[in-house]
């Protein structure tokens, strides 16, 4: 059983390991995106409290045998909001206790990073893999291979047999936080990055009867000052991190020549539709010279951006159009992507399987 509470989701969820494969009988989760979505953002003090009120009613949802079942209890013990973290803390200290259930804690981070193992059998997760982590606050890109002494008949989904290296990570904002800005920027309220996409669709759908004065709206930044150098030798450190910083910069000079109030709908959707071509790019290029630098087998999308059906899209074309022989995956479930309790119940079961 394991339970999250970091930021604005308060999920409960139990999941078992059987046959080959991380399966998730259930999972609760409830948002806070109406309560929050008043203020344009989380309040960390709005989040603590609503997380002491729908996390009883969670375990109220949930059976007693269920919970007795189960071997033991998970919870996130960080990062994130402190006093978030303490309600989950807090109850699975008491669950512990009242069920005599040993208690581990589970860093959020490697949530995210194992999430996509949910309901997949691990052989179909070959080593070595690229690990793609994007949301809100945080990008980077994480080599995963096994240790040298360490043996395949284990299956090795153990944490301690994996070599988990940071390649890649953002110098400013990440790709979630300028999509977040940019909807600001556009007058659009919290949560802000699916509104974006949701644009960018409708200019699609509209794209054969406009007629767009503007071209080439955007700048790709890649750090490295070109656009799509990629072969299979290994590149230096910059040019697996990331610069977001300019694109919501962009935006906003494009806002000051021509102000918002001027911006018919169309024109609206043609900017949310080029800025996320625009991030989409720059992820895809920079994840798919990774993968072929250190010759990965797998190539995972995870956390919120992960979401995003345009990047897994243009994903999946580049790796398809190449010679290179690895897979494009993502979570199973969308909810995946997001804050749930599954991921943080998952980290636990690799420190005990063998």
């Amino acid at each position: 059983m394991a339970i999250e509470t970091s930021c604005d989701d308060t999920s409960i969820g139990i999941v078992n390991y059987e046959n080959g494969s991380f399966i998730n009988p259930l999972l609760i989760t409830r948002s806070q995106i109406e309560q929050h979505q008043l203020y344009g953002w989380v309040v960390p003090e709005i989040a603590y409290r609503l997380h002491e009120e729908q996390i009883l009613s969670i375990i109220k949802e949930i059976w007693y045998n269920q919970i007795i079942d189960c071997d033991s209890i998970t919870v996130t013990k960080e990062p994130w909001l402190p006093w978030s973290l303490v309600v989950g803390n807090t109850v699975a200290s008491m669950l512990s206790y009242f069920f005599n259930k040993p208690l581990y804690r589970v860093n959020h981070i490697d949530g995210h990073i194992f999430s996509l193992l949910l309901d997949r059998n691990i052989a179909d997760c070959p080593f070595p893999r690229l690990i793609l982590t994007a949301s809100g606050g945080h990008n980077e890109m994480y080599y995963i291979n096994l240790l040298n002494n360490a043996s395949l008949s284990q299956s090795n989904m153990i944490r301690k047999n994996l070599q988990i290296k940071k390649i890649g990570y953002s110098l400013d904002d990440a790709a979630g936080e300028s999509f977040d800005k940019v909807a600001r920027m556009l007058w659009w309220t919290y949560p802000w990055w699916p509104w974006i996409s949701m644009m960018a669709k409708e200019y699609i759908a509209w794209k054969s009867v406009l007629e767009i004065a503007w071209k080439d709206l955007f700048k790709r930044i890649l750090l490295d000052g070109k656009w799509s150098n990629i072969s299979q030798e290994r590149v230096d450190q910059q040019r697996h991190n990331f610069s977001f910083s300019g694109m919501k910069s962009q935006v906003y000079q494009l806002l000051t020549k021509r102000p918002l109030e001027l911006l018919c709908q169309d024109d609206i959707a043609y900017i949310c539709h080029e800025f996320q071509e625009c991030i989409s790019d720059i992820l895809v290029t920079k994840v798919f010279a990774a993968a072929c630098s250190f010759q990965v087998k797998t190539l995972w999308l995870v956390w919120g951006v992960s979401a995003n059906d345009r990047l897994y899209e243009k994903l999946k074309d580049i790796v398809e159009q190449s010679s290179f022989d690895f897979h494009v995956m993502r979570p199973m479930k969308k909810v995946y992507s997001t804050d749930n309790a599954a991921m943080i119940g998952l980290v636990w079961l690799m420190q005990m399987i063998s």
